[in-house]
């Protein structure tokens, strides 16, 4: 499958399927990332943060236009495609989502200049919803496209063997500062499972009796799951961002 096959593949996707119709999406495949995205940035402030944050650009990431109506670019690293399909198919699924996710919270907000959106008090935390949101979004599609009803039970085994492999790498990050983004990951990837093996994966309790945390932050997990699983689209999270910061708040000091 060739550069432009991919970018149409999902850009069309994303058209059918994804949130708002009126956000202007450039999807670019590239050696070099980090150069890429000084090359579209058009705002200050956001290549100030590009410049931060420039050795943490792996397989992909999103700049935002100066303004709502200008072009968001989702820019993917061509070594996505050494991995599996599985991997680089669900990459770009994560990043285009994080592309909508950038635009609705900008037109919900009513900025007149995309980086308005930093400044927010409930940006870290829909940040971090997104990252959620994405992973949904993404592996909600590249596992579809593996398992179907022909193919069910294999999906559903399948799915407990990736749950217990999700779980170990968990628990080796959930008492490091890269906690949050990889619960957010992770409950991303479970709601899936909750969604298509609702018999087997419909407790998160039991999930999270598994986390390595004390059994006062073993519910805390549980109840913040419950509350992205029950939010886990904009049109309803954007109702709830107070509730949102509450959760993200009692994650963070916990």
């Amino acid at each position: 499958m060739t550069d432009v096959d991919v970018k149409n593949q999902m850009i069309e996707f994303y058209k059918s399927n994804i949130c708002n119709p009126n956000a202007r999406i450039q999807l670019s495949i590239v050696d070099n990332i980090y150069e890429r995205c000084l090359e579209v940035v058009v705002d200050d402030l956001t290549k100030r943060l590009i410049i931060k944050n420039k050795d943490t650009y792996e397989n992909g990431t999103v700049v935002p236009g100066k303004c709502l109506d200008d072009i968001i670019n989702v820019v993917i690293s061509n070594k996505v495609f050494e991995y599996d399909e599985f991997t680089w198919k669900g990459t770009i699924h994560h990043e285009l989502t994080h592309a909508y996710d950038y635009y609705d919270f900008a037109n919900y907000l009513e900025v007149e200049y995309m980086s308005e959106i930093y400044k927010n008090k409930y940006y870290n935390c829909f940040i971090s919803w997104s990252e959620f949101h994405a992973r949904r979004v993404g592996f909600m599609h590249i596992w579809n496209s593996f398992y179907n009803e022909s193919n069910y039970n294999e999906g559903k085994e399948n799915a407990q063997i990736s749950f217990q492999q999700h779980i170990l790498y968990l628990n080796k990050n959930i008492n490091t500062s890269n906690a949050l983004y990889e619960f957010m990951q992770f409950c991303g990837r479970y709601s899936v499972f909750n969604d298509l093996y609702p018999n087997e994966f419909s407790d998160f309790d039991k999930a999270a009796s598994m986390i390595s945390v004390n059994i006062e932050e073993k519910s805390l997990l549980s109840d913040f799951y419950k509350f992205l699983y029950n939010n886990c689209e904009f049109t309803k999270i954007k109702d709830n961002l107070r509730n949102l910061f509450g959760h993200f708040r009692k994650f963070l000091y916990r």
